[in-house]
């Protein structure tokens, strides 16, 4: 597959992917066809506008997106990946909105041979999965968190060091396309090899699920940016979020 429709194989399944918070959440989703927008509850980070892609004219659908944050106390925001239309970015300009955040987007085939983990990996509860989640990603994820562990075809995965949990991340797989998501270790227990091992879970997991191909978001230039390299994914495109007079 050629990187521009695996490009938009990703912006597919983030749509199914944005929905299922909402779902988990028992919130409100805006849907415009190709464009959409969630609401997971105040101060969730993933109440956005997505799907605003390579086709000129979803512009003309933050309006309404814009709408249905506003009418929830959210400010408008919305995510978009580096191959959106050059009239989307005037747009997006003129109304206000300043780039806010940038995830890397990697992929790799699931052909092939794949690494089994060198630590022992597993599946979890919800119950067990947040008390090892969230030591990881630190304060204020408690809320997030707690949405993704109800998600109901996610899988939640655990890599123990020492009969301790380490790290933990989740998984789910769209068609073809596998994402790995939520993905952080317990600060002591950095170091150990525990992110690598839950990845090649995951990587075995979503080849066994019928995926073709495996995505992970990263921040530019992250120790965890550095271990998808390491671990044959390269670089596909970026996610762009863009928020409503952020400066």
């Amino acid at each position: 597959m050629n990187p521009l429709d695996l490009a938009l194989l990703v912006e597919d399944a983030e749509r199914e992917h944005m929905r299922a918070y909402a779902a988990a959440s028992d919130g409100a989703v805006l849907d415009e066809g190709d464009v959409g927008a969630v609401w997971c509850g105040p101060g969730m980070p993933v109440n956005v506008g997505f799907g605003f892609g390579s086709g000129a004219g979803t512009a003309s659908c933050l309006p309404r997106v814009e709408d249905f944050l506003r009418a929830r106390g959210g400010v408008p925001g919305v995510t978009a990946y580096t191959h959106l239309h050059p009239h989307l970015m005037e747009t997006l300009g003129g109304r206000g909105y300043r780039l806010a955040r940038v995830l890397n987007v990697h992929a790799r085939s699931l052909d092939g041979a794949l690494p089994e983990p060198a630590l022992p990996v597993r599946e979890a509860t919800p119950h067990e999965w947040l008390g090892a989640v969230v030591p990881g990603f630190g304060a204020g994820s408690e809320g997030i968190m707690a949405v993704t562990s109800r998600r109901p075809r996610t899988r939640l995965w655990i890599c123990d060091v020492d009969g301790e949990a380490a790290a933990a991340g989740a998984s789910e797989v769209f068609g073809d396309l596998a994402l790995l998501f939520s993905t952080a270790t317990r600060p002591d227990l950095r170091g150990r090899g525990a992110q690598a091992a839950l990845l090649a879970a995951r990587l075995l997991a979503a080849r066994g699920a019928g995926a073709r191909h495996a995505v992970v978001m990263t921040a530019p230039l992250s120790a965890s940016e550095r271990n998808m390299w390491r671990a044959g994914f390269t670089p596909l495109t970026a996610r762009l979020s863009f928020a409503l007079g952020t400066a």
